[in-house]
């Protein structure tokens, strides 16, 4: 049985069967979901026309993408949630990654989730870039990534002793996650100011090699 929210065809079904006076066990079983899905959805969605209770599925379906883009629109507002997540693809981690330990960290906090394909869509829009400034943790990068190569950009070593003691804005750090996956071509480009800590995060949907990522 599937705990996933019902479709706009599944709602229609459910529809019509209600109207024909079918049980919540006979609507679970024909849309082969669980008794609480379907008791769910109904308490959620039944209204008075009248004299007797209705169930319509356009405005069910209506009211669950509203309450879908709500909840996305809730989540970038979690502040503390947007510090995790740019805090680990700081480390280098997959927002695949970030998706399955999030709910490790927090496991008594439900606000403290998300999904990996609502943090590629942060990127995509590049939310990041309008984020408070982080403390970013110097740790070593996860197994299983590849960080690129930008071409005509110098290294720490080769600038000044100022750039090394943080003395003021305007340094930047620049570097690339690039996905292990091989049927992924898309990468991270990290960009951080020295002293402020200030990070901007910019998805690359085409990474064609590890010294050519930007």
């Amino acid at each position: 049985m599937s705990y996933h929210h019902l479709t706009l065809s599944e709602r229609k079904k459910l529809s019509l069967m209600w109207r024909e006076k079918k049980n919540i066990r006979q609507i679970a079983m024909t849309l082969k979901r669980s008794p609480s899905t379907v008791s769910r959805e109904l308490k959620r969605n039944i209204s008075h026309d009248r004299d007797r209770l209705v169930y319509r599925p356009v405005s069910a379906n209506r009211k669950y993408q509203r309450r879908k883009r709500q909840e996305r629109k809730g989540k970038y507002q979690n502040v503390r949630l947007c510090e995790y997540v740019q805090e680990k693809l700081l480390l280098t981690w997959s927002p695949e990654q970030v998706s399955n330990r999030v709910g490790q960290d927090y496991p008594a906090e439900p606000l403290m989730r998300i999904s990996h394909t609502t943090i590629y869509r942060w990127l995509h829009k590049e939310r990041f870039a309008q984020s408070a400034s982080i403390h970013l943790r110097h740790e070593g990068r996860q197994h299983g990534e590849r960080r690129g190569k930008l071409l005509g950009i110098r290294t720490l070593k080769q600038r000044g002793r100022e750039i090394w003691r943080r003395e003021r804005i305007g340094d930047w750090e620049l570097d690339t996650i690039i996905s292990s996956s091989k049927q992924s071509q898309a990468g991270i480009l990290t960009m951080c100011d020295r002293k402020s800590r200030f990070c901007i995060l910019v998805l690359l949907e085409r990474c064609h090699s590890q010294s050519h990522v930007f």
